[in-house]
């Protein structure tokens, strides 16, 4: 094709148009699948942090101080879901990359922990093997 014919661009431009369009859309459905996320994460951390509080009441008759201990860590955890919640996903992503840009080292060691913490969640998951071979 010669810098000429007009078709050749016009083809590249409408293929960029598509493109763009299909980028657009993931991007659109990847923010959506974020949030949704988000939502269901901070219902679990505010189930996890009700839990603690039932916890908490165990321990009032017998460990006092324990007890206030534990609410304040359930404290922490509703506040954190509430922040969660509060926070959309793009200046969740804006203070990620904050982070990325002011404490690299941070990032990668938080990385480290979190790809080392999910190895040993899915290696616990999965089925023993025993020694013959056999899956129990």
């Amino acid at each position: 094709m010669t810098p000429e014919d007009s078709s050749g661009s016009t083809t590249t431009e409408s293929g960029n148009d598509d493109f763009s369009e299909l980028a657009d859309t993931a991007t659109e459905r990847a923010r959506s699948l974020a949030e949704e996320g988000k939502e269901t994460a901070a219902k679990q951390i505010g189930g996890i942090a009700t839990a603690i509080r039932g916890a908490a009441r165990e321990f009032e008759r017998q460990m006092p101080q324990g007890a206030d201990i534990i609410r304040s860590a359930a404290a922490s955890l509703e506040s954190g879901a509430e922040r969660l919640r509060q926070r959309s996903v793009d200046e969740w992503l804006q203070a990620a990359n904050r982070v990325a840009r002011n404490e690299p080292v941070a990032l990668f060691g938080g990385a480290l922990l979190a790809g080392f913490a999910l190895s040993r969640f899915f290696n616990s998951s999965r089925p023993s093997t025993r020694a013959g071979g056999k899956q129990g």
